[in-house]
């Protein structure tokens, strides 16, 4: 089974935010399926996997540690980490020693980062509301490409109520934007339909 595969079936399966395939979670998962955190001694290159881990529990909003930690060792498919092992990650405890909390960003900040960015709070607000930094927000949503994901499900749909002639306050309220943010859309949707030939 494909990464690809693996992360549609089990945020399919969750019902979780998607992510954009171009993102740099995509290449990245397959460094993760091999890296052993237990024998890394690079203290720099622990942290970076650490977080690249926790970041996926931004595709799983509304899971529970365990069933979160079930669902990230899925995806992440490596023989070298246990359920466990993952579970510890995600909890913010060291796998040497975890009754050894790590300075990391809450796990419950990280999901809400990405129920926020998924539908389609700004980077800024998913942050304030979340209680971390602009660049933890920003680094979470350019890791999974969250709001990628979600500008081009609006546009989408956008495109589709467009071309059924449907208003620009219809599209706001279909997508629950403002109107302005509907109009900019809709003239955007208008111009790949013209593209197209279809307008």
């Amino acid at each position: 089974m494909s990464i690809f595969e693996k992360i549609t079936r089990y945020t399919q399966l969750r019902q979780s935010a998607p992510f954009d395939l171009d993102a740099p979670v995509c290449k990245d998962l397959s460094t993760l399926s091999y890296t052993d955190l237990h024998a890394l001694r690079d203290e720099a290159s622990v942290v970076s996997s650490r977080a690249r881990i926790r970041y996926l529990a931004a595709l799983f909003p509304d899971l529970g540690l365990v069933s979160l930690a079930e669902s990230v060792h899925a995806i992440i498919d490596n023989p070298n980490l246990s359920v466990g092992d993952v579970r510890l990650i995600l909890d913010g405890r060291s796998l040497a020693d975890p009754t050894r909390r790590t300075r990391e960003v809450d796990l419950h900040a990280i999901q809400t980062i990405g129920r926020l960015i998924s539908s389609g709070v700004s980077v800024v607000g998913a942050a304030r509301r979340a209680g971390v930094s602009r660049t933890t927000a920003r680094s979470v949503d350019e890791y999974l490409g969250l709001s990628q994901v979600y500008h081009d499900r609006a546009m989408d749909i956008t495109i589709d109520l467009t071309r059924e002639g449907a208003s620009t306050r219809a599209i706001a309220d279909v997508l629950q934007v403002s109107q302005s943010t509907a109009c900019r859309w809709q003239r955007k949707a208008r111009s790949v339909l013209k593209e197209l030939g279809e307008l």
